[in-house]
């Protein structure tokens, strides 16, 4: 079912490829500001970068989860994924584009196009997105696409113990179609 090839003005968001690690490893990965607000740790090697990729592959399957490519250079330029927790609510597991191309709009034109597809083709009832308190900017995409703060979490980041507020939001199908409507 999520085998497909999602676009906006000026991105691709697709299902990854074994050729992405290099391009990943380059604009993602390796970017220790781009993860510092991700679950990941950062890799800096060409066998990390191919051991995640085919991770990622696995990952994928059957999920509504995607690289983010740059159509302008074709450089694959981050992640997008959600899981359906219970029927017709997905949460997700990362939105995250590497910061050399931050600062272009390239977040909202994920969101909105992963919104639509949730919504609309996948029926979805609800969608919960979360963001560490100091991501500014994904606090600030949040509430752009009218989610509704619910509560705040502590958790700790397995790979290197830090302690961070998680902030928790969720968009209804009801919400979501109000909007679009206006």
């Amino acid at each position: 079912m999520h085998n497909i090839e999602l676009e906006t003005k000026d991105l691709i968001i697709r299902k990854a490829k074994k050729d992405d690690y290099k391009s990943l490893l380059k604009n993602y990965w390796s970017k220790e500001k781009t993860a510092k607000f991700m679950l990941w740790k950062p890799i800096f090697t060409d066998a990390e970068a191919i051991e995640r990729i085919e991770k990622t592959i696995d990952f994928e399957v059957n999920k509504p989860c995607f690289i983010i490519t740059e159509k302008s250079s074709g450089e694959s330029i981050g992640m997008v994924g959600f899981i359906e927790e219970q029927p017709q609510v997905y949460g997700d597991c990362g939105l995250g584009i590497g910061c050399d191309f931050v600062g272009r709009g390239y977040g909202s034109q994920v969101l909105s196009r992963m919104l639509q597809y949730l919504f609309y083709e996948c029926k979805a009832k609800k969608v919960i997105y979360t963001a560490m308190k100091e991501n500014v900017s994904s606090n600030s995409l949040q509430k752009k696409f009218n989610f509704s703060y619910v509560q705040t979490v502590q958790k700790t980041r397995d790979y290197d113990n830090l302690n961070y507020e998680m902030h928790i939001y969720e968009l209804t199908s009801e919400n979501y179609f109000k909007t679009q409507n206006q």
